[in-house]
């Protein structure tokens, strides 16, 4: 009888916003959560993301709702240019240190990453290099060729297979 797996969550939620926004999406989170994890044991489910200080009653009640889903908010002020343009800075270094961290400290048998950035090939690397499973769940259009080429094709998940599952209804 095989044990349960352990597997650990990491979702670069600017990633995936952009893709959600431009389809005029809005996803269940909780639901996202279940599907990656299937019938695993969740160990954590950490997600990244930027924040605009004040921070908005909205964003409150967003980030008090992924609480309660089971989610552990890592975050990084967004900086505003002077131009208007915002930035996120060293959230995917953030990001990149956790997940490299957790193969090394945690009881994890699978690592999976929700962003298709390149930033995250040299995190792949190394996680292949410990001989750690690693799955990564993207966007098909976001999935960078780098990212892609270092996974087996089953090792890669397109959230566009599973929008009907998980639309906030």
């Amino acid at each position: 009888m095989q044990m349960s797996q352990n597997v650990i969550i990491f979702i670069d939620n600017s990633n995936i916003f952009h893709s959600f926004q431009s389809l005029n999406f809005q996803c269940d989170y909780y639901q996202l959560k279940e599907i990656i994890i299937g019938n695993r044991n969740l160990v954590e489910a950490n997600l990244y993301t930027g924040i605009m200080y004040p921070v908005r009653e909205k964003d409150k009640v967003w980030y008090s709702s992924l609480n309660k889903m089971g989610y552990t908010l890592k975050t990084r002020a967004i900086k505003v240019a002077p131009n208007g343009k915002k930035t996120e800075k060293r959230i995917d270094v953030l990001m990149a240190v956790d997940i490299i961290s957790s193969a090394f400290e945690k009881n994890i048998d699978t690592i999976i990453i929700v962003s298709g950035d390149s930033d995250f090939v040299p995190v792949v690397k190394k996680l292949k290099d410990l001989n750690k499973k690693v799955e990564v769940w993207s966007f098909r259009k976001n999935l960078s060729q780098q990212l892609g080429g270092l996974l087996d094709p089953e090792s890669i998940y397109y959230i566009d297979d599973i929008l009907d599952q998980i639309r906030l209804l």
